[in-house]
C-alpha cells in the first residue's frame, strides 16, 4: 500500500486511513456484538434446570441502540418475563420458606464478559486492514 504523495498532502493521506481504519474496526465490532449476543443466549439455554418451555422459548435479543459507531443489544424474556428474578434468585413462600433458586441468566452475563474483548482483539488482529 505505497503510494507517493506531496508533504502537504499528508495529513489528508493519514485522516483519510484512519477513517477507514476506523469504520472497518466499528463493524467488526457491531458484528461481534451480534455474535456474542447469540453465543450467551444459547449458553443460557444450555443452563436451564428447570422444566418450563414457555419460559425458555421467550429468549430475545433486540438492538436497543445503534448508530455510525455503537450497537447495544439486550437480551430479555417476552413471555413470562416476571419469573426471570424469581427463578434467578429465589424468592420466599407463603409460609415464610424459601425456594431454590435456578441461576441460568448469571452464566450469559459472565459469558459476555469473558468473550467479548477476546473475539474482537481476535478479529482485530487477524483483519487485513
Amino acid at each position: 500500500m505505497s503510494k507517493k504523495i506531496q508533504a502537504s498532502q499528508m495529513a489528508d493521506e493519514i485522516t483519510s486511513l484512519l477513517t477507514t481504519y476506523t469504520e472497518e474496526v466499528t463493524e467488526l465490532a457491531k458484528a461481534v456484538v451480534d455474535k456474542v449476543s447469540e453465543e450467551a443466549n444459547q449458553e443460557i439455554l444450555n443452563h436451564i434446570t428447570f422444566k418450563d418451555k414457555t419460559y425458555s422459548k421467550g429468549f430475545r435479543i433486540k438492538t436497543t441502540f445503534e448508530n455510525s459507531r455503537n450497537k447495544r443489544n439486550t437480551w430479555f424474556v417476552a413471555k413470562e418475563y416476571r419469573l426471570t428474578h424469581l427463578l434467578e434468585y429465589g424468592h420466599i413462600t407463603r409460609n415464610g420458606g424459601r425456594t431454590r433458586a435456578f441461576p441460568h441468566i448469571k452464566y450469559g452475563d459472565d459469558y459476555v464478559n469473558e468473550n467479548f474483548e477476546r473475539e474482537l482483539k481476535e478479529g482485530i488482529e487477524s483483519a487485513r486492514f
